[in-house]
């Protein structure tokens, strides 16, 4: 956010230590404004209490294969996006053979879904620090805003039991 120049002169006296005092914690607020999350808390939510509701979610979607063939249902970049959500959340890493698994798809059928996922700013790879072979796969900060306003939706619209 861009600080815009004062048009009203600071006033002069003893007061203006304290006007240069405010106007200082002013910019100061407004230089860290891009960082705040755009999501509203969700009514004393923690994000691992709106990780279970996600997983929640995924483990519905598993469900279903118990009683309908699969091919009626293919949705694994959602999949990916639940797991990849429920893991963040819980401070656990996920590299893309487990991203894969979790959205029971081949590997060469998940890193194109990952790719989409990227190509769309949702995900990113990276690396894994101590083993450079191996790719973890992450939300980006933009993708974890975007699955915790989905989450928190459903919760706000009654879709999903709530957890206390």
């Amino acid at each position: 956010m861009e600080v815009k120049e004062r048009k009203t002169p600071l006033p002069t006296g003893d007061t203006q230590p304290e006007w240069q005092l405010l106007f200082d914690k002013l910019a100061e607020i407004e230089a860290r404004l891009p960082a705040v999350p755009d999501t509203p808390p969700a009514a004393g939510m923690s994000d691992r209490k709106l990780a279970v509701m996600a997983s929640s979610i995924y483990q519905a979607r598993r469900r279903r294969l118990q009683h309908f063939d699969e091919s009626l249902f293919g949705e694994p970049a959602w999949d990916m996006l639940l797991d990849l959500f429920v893991n963040r959340a819980s401070g656990r890493r996920v590299n893309i053979t487990s991203l894969c698994l979790a959205a029971d798809v081949a590997q060469s059928t998940g890193l194109r879904y990952v790719a989409l996922l990227e190509q769309k700013g949702l995900v990113e790879r990276m690396p894994a620090g101590d083993d450079r072979r191996v790719i973890l796969v992450d939300l980006t900060q933009e993708g974890f805003k975007a699955m915790r306003r989905y989450v928190v939706e459903g919760i706000g619209r009654f879709e999903l039991p709530r957890l206390d």
